[in-house]
């Protein structure tokens, strides 16, 4: 009887064993699950970091491509007020001897800016009572 006893013992031993052998290996799994999306985390922060390192980085360049806006009292100067998808409105003077590029690399920077696309037959001419100075910038607008 006392030999049943202890190899019931021993049974109920190896039982215990193996059900904290096994909690132990769960917990490790459930560790280094956590650790590894942890690590992910982190590799997509980095990325995003990056992404908006290089946007930024895109950003300044466009900045800089695009010259000085002229003073409001230029008399060689022009308004055109740009409008986005979501409404707002944006304003900015440009020279009236600058090519259609200086103005299409100013929208290429509010697209970037804004993260929206522009629609063109938006865009609406604005400020100088000049309506030659209109006109001038309508054509070298809508010329691309």
């Amino acid at each position: 009887m006392r030999r049943i006893q202890e190899e019931e013992f021993e049974q109920a031993r190896k039982k215990d064993m193996e059900a904290k052998k096994k909690v132990v290996e769960e917990e490790k799994k459930r560790k280094s699950e956590e650790e590894e999306e942890k690590k992910q985390q982190r590799q997509k922060e980095e990325e995003e970091k990056k992404k908006q390192v290089e946007m930024e980085e895109i950003l300044k360049k466009k900045k800089e491509a695009i010259p000085k806006e002229p003073e409001p009292s230029d008399p060689n100067s022009c308004e055109i007020a740009f409008r986005l998808p979501s409404g707002k409105r944006v304003l900015r003077r440009f020279l009236k001897k600058d090519k259609v590029e200086v103005t299409s690399k100013y929208c290429n920077f509010l697209h970037r800016f804004y993260t929206t696309t522009l629609e063109v037959s938006q865009i609406l001419i604005s400020g100088n009572t000049n309506s030659n100075c209109h006109n001038q910038c309508l054509k070298r607008f809508t010329a691309t």
